[in-house]
């Protein structure tokens, strides 16, 4: 079906005026910082645009983040996401919030291409866009800081390369690109759950057309990806294989939580938090709990809201199920992944068993794919009903109920959005780690102060060897001899700081190794000889005399992956201009 020009900026028109509206509790809080994983969000991208902004450097490494860890490397690094522009430009709390806005529109526009591109009339393709994007995960993800699944908008990008590239096989390198700016975005859930995709519908595609051809489709997308994404791809493998620290977290359901998830219109993050814990006095040690795996998460890894509306246009599309088999069967792989235990044969612990899957935690999270199933299911049966005489009207009312019911809903969640006001600080001369109380909320205003959180909020992160100056209530840590130190002799080195460049002007005596308060990682290289490993620090050896020592972080990795992606990208950009 060809879409006329006209319709596609007209809907992506609407979609913008739609995403405005929605996001309005946020855009009255525009410089409010946020509550969860927002302090973390903002500190990995802020840290970024620190080492740009301030310094001139590329962001590789991360001198504000559990005593020393690479940046570049991290799964949550952002710094080569389009979207970090906006970071860059207004700062990560304004930035990220424009972010949001752009994602909710491009996410809806996506669908809706998608669903024409599927043959749906132009009502069931809207309601197919709002129930993607409407439905109280996106707006649950916002409130906790899930920054990471925000790149669920470029899904039916990538399901829509996929189709039209059974044609024109450029469409492929183009889907495999998007897994590389989801990956660039420091969505790693995106990049288990946009493959399983990949593979599930090509499988489908295959049975469709009773040819094995379609499945020739995963090899050259998963191939564009690797090839494409290897800048960060390559660092981030290397950095995952050293330092993995995964715990598997508990993750609660019964036939009350799944009715909830998705009909309760309740869907506040602490209101429904009371389905797990008793009282929110105990917050600080809940989050702790959380992290060491003793207790579920919160609601915010569960609520999916589609109300009943959409839910009764879901089963109504069972009626042409040879039509529609392939969407309600992937919908339904998903939901079974995401109940997790509650299901009577735990289809999630049968997928992680795969390498690339054995990371995976929160079996809930599968929920967003399920709505992004359920949304084209609802679509389909609008469609059907608006070829109906009177259909017309009757899908377009359908599609206001829609964002009535949804809209609303996710209206209340959004009040708990971004509650905190910003914090004035004033940027140190002199860096230094520091040990805080409440690593989850201090680390993005530490890090504006040139202060590093030595106890940091990280799953995954290299042995902290680093030593503190201070803790937060001012007591000095007597361990601590400086942001570098001699070994084996009491002198005072000069320190000039730079994220990705230490310089020490130092004096030996004898023959001593001069140590760097930060932890080691294959990366580092020194103009003063090779670096070495000294009690999980950077160090060096040096002669007697004066030095000037000058410390570099430049893994081999991001030189070699930078290199294959450049060269990819313009591959990829060549071939697409031939015809």
């Amino acid at each position: 079906m060809r879409i006329r020009l006209s319709d596609k900026w007209v809907a992506l028109a609407v979609f913008l005026v739609i995403a405005v509206l929605f996001l309005v509790p946020i855009f009255s809080r525009m410089t409010n910082w946020g509550s969860q994983d927002w302090d973390q969000q903002f500190f990995y991208r802020g840290a970024a645009r620190k080492t740009i902004m301030d310094y001139g450097q590329l962001p590789l490494w991360n001198p504000w983040h559990c005593g020393g860890t690479p940046l570049l490397a991290n799964t949550q690094s952002a710094q080569l996401s389009p979207m970090f522009l906006l970071v860059l430009a207004f700062g990560a709390p304004v930035g990220m919030k424009l972010s949001i806005l752009l994602h909710m529109a491009i996410g809806m526009w996506g669908m809706w291409l998608l669903a024409r591109r599927m043959r749906f009339s132009t009502q069931g393709a809207y309601a197919s866009a709002l129930i993607f994007m409407l439905s109280s995960w996106f707006a649950l993800k916002i409130v906790a800081g899930h920054v990471l699944f925000f790149y669920m908008s470029l899904v039916p990008y990538v399901m829509l390369c996929m189709m039209k590239g059974l044609k024109d096989w450029r469409y492929l390198m183009l889907a495999g690109l998007l897994l590389t700016v989801q990956l660039f975005s420091g969505a790693i859930y995106m990049i288990f759950f946009t493959p399983i995709l990949v593979v599930m519908f090509s499988i489908v595609l295959a049975l469709r057309k009773r040819s094995w051809r379609p499945l020739l489709m995963i090899l050259v997308i998963f191939f564009a990806f690797a090839l494409t994404s290897a800048v960060k791809l390559l660092p981030m493998t290397a950095f995952l294989m050293e330092h993995s620290n995964l715990r598997e977290d508990i993750q609660y359901y019964d036939g009350r939580t799944l009715f909830d998830s998705y009909l309760s219109r309740n869907q506040g993050m602490y209101s429904q938090d009371q389905m797990f814990y008793h009282t929110r006095e105990e917050a600080g040690s809940l989050i702790e709990a959380r992290i060491r795996g003793e207790v579920p998460w919160g609601w915010h890894e569960y609520g999916a809201y589609i109300g009943y509306v959409v839910l009764a246009l879901v089963l109504v599309s069972f009626l042409w199920w040879r039509r529609v088999w392939d969407l309600l069967a992937m919908m339904l792989i998903f939901l079974w992944l995401g109940v997790g235990d509650y299901a009577a044969l735990n289809l999630f612990k049968i997928f992680s068993v795969f390498p690339f899957l054995s990371t995976l935690h929160g079996p809930s999270r599968m929920s967003i794919m399920v709505i992004f199933f359920a949304a084209l299911l609802a679509g389909f049966t609008v469609s059907r009903l608006s070829r109906l005489k009177q259909g017309k009207t009757v899908a377009w009312i359908l599609v206001g109920v829609i964002i009535l019911d949804l809209g609303t809903v996710g209206l209340v969640v959004l009040k708990d959005a971004f509650p905190t006001e910003a914090v004035e600080v004033r940027d140190n001369e002199e860096f230094f780690h520091l040990m805080v109380s409440d690593p989850f909320s201090t680390q993005y205003v530490n890090m504006l102060q040139n202060i590093g959180t030595l106890n940091c909020y990280e799953r995954v992160h290299p042995e902290v060897r680093a030593i503190a100056l201070a803790n937060d209530e001012g007591e000095l840590n007597p361990a601590y001899k400086g942001e570098a130190y001699l070994l084996r002799q009491d002198a005072k080195p000069e320190v000039e700081f730079s994220p990705n460049r230490f310089t020490v002007e130092v004096t030996s005596g004898t023959e001593d190794t001069l140590v760097l308060n930060q932890n080691y990682d294959q990366g580092w290289y020194s103009d003063a000889g090779k670096v070495i490993e000294v009690e999980g620090k950077v160090g060096v050896r040096l002669e007697p005399g004066e030095h000037s020592v000058r410390f570099r972080y430049l893994p081999a990795t991001f030189i070699i992956g930078a290199v294959i992606s450049i060269l990819s990208i313009m591959g990829v950009m060549l071939l697409w201009r031939r015809r």
